[in-house]
């Protein structure tokens, strides 16, 4: 198909990093396209006030070119564009650039939390489906839904990815991308920190640890094996995983050190419930009844009165949840 949708984006997009390199400003992959506006915006303020033609001229049609740019990720992504056929190719470009499709915080939900959720389903059901960017696409959702209230609905994603990073990569992926698939790790184990789920989310460093191990970069395997040994810290002495120091010792070498440079990196105490099976199964079904409470509410942003919430409704449930202020009297808590 001629002058389609997505050979439309990749030349805006080729057009907007020659601007930057002319201006020797690098394009800005971390933020957004809307906050690139604003910084541009006022920069063309500034040179209309100051009579600088060359830079008002210059700002103009920059923006210009960012604005049609940012128009046409929003109907790439759009509900009428989840039809669309992608090849490999344009999919790989809508992952790597999620970050300037999603326009601002609320785009970055509505777009990538419902639109590219869909289109995940879609294309994980086809037949050219490739593990690897797949697996890069589910840490993009996870990583996505983190900024969202709600959070917790990434628990189907995580779980996916576990799978796929288990037992779905080839070894020639894990040995060419290992970094990058520890990295995904990371994202489960964020994941679970913000479902409360220390157990889980140990593991996850355990499991990258295990992987950088077996391709034989023992320093990054003993960084992840430290970190897992100072998340579990956190855990209650009974359900607390043991470790074999001899055994650790053995295995890394000259990496001992690293790895056994443990930290108790969580100073407030949490309520032991916490680590609770029945707490955690319910945690989900808690937070949607919450948030739902929450619509519409003025006072949303006062942790007491969130925190209240969710008490009343573990409650409900059979479970009694004493809350960060309980736990931790004296401590200031926005």
């Amino acid at each position: 198909m001629e002058n389609r949708l997505i050979d439309r984006i990749i030349v805006l997009y080729n057009k907007l990093e020659e601007i930057a390199e002319m201006d020797n400003s690098p394009f800005e992959h971390e933020t957004t396209t809307e906050a690139r506006l604003r910084k541009l915006k006022m920069r063309l303020f500034k040179a209309k006030k100051d009579g600088n033609k060359q830079d008002e001229l210059y700002l103009s049609q920059l923006i210009e070119t960012l604005e049609e740019y940012k128009r046409l990720c929003i109907e790439l992504v759009s509900e009428k564009s989840v039809t669309l056929e992608f090849d490999e190719a344009e999919f790989a470009f809508i992952l790597l650039h999620q970050k300037d499709i999603a326009t601002d915080t609320t785009c970055e939900q509505e777009l990538l939390l419902d639109e590219f959720g869909r289109i995940y389903k879609k294309y994980a059901g086809s037949d050219a489906r490739k593990p690897l960017l797949e697996a890069v696409m589910l840490a993009h959702l996870i990583e996505a839904y983190g900024k969202d209230t709600y959070y917790w609905r990434a628990r189907e994603y995580t779980e996916k990815l576990e799978s796929l990073l288990r037992n779905g990569l080839s070894k020639q992926d894990i040995a060419e991308h290992y970094v990058l698939l520890c990295e995904q790790y990371e994202e489960i184990y964020y994941f679970y920190r913000r479902v409360r789920d220390v157990k889980m989310a140990a593991a996850a460093l355990r499991s990258a640890s295990e992987l950088a191990f077996g391709v034989e970069d023992v320093k990054l395997s003993a960084e992840y094996l430290c970190r897992a040994l100072s998340c579990e810290l956190e855990l209650p002495q009974d359900i607390r995983p043991l470790y074999d120091e001899a055994e650790i010792r053995k295995r890394y070498g000259e990496y001992v050190d690293v790895a056994l440079d443990i930290k108790e990196g969580y100073h407030l105490k949490v309520d032991p419930v916490e680590h609770t099976e029945k707490f955690l199964t319910l945690y989900d079904e808690v937070m949607e009844t919450v948030q739902e409470s929450l619509l519409g509410n003025e006072r949303v942003r006062l942790a007491p009165f969130i925190w209240s919430l969710i008490s009343a409704e573990y409650r409900k449930r059979g479970v009694c949840w004493k809350d960060p202020g309980q736990m931790n009297p004296g401590v200031h808590f926005d």
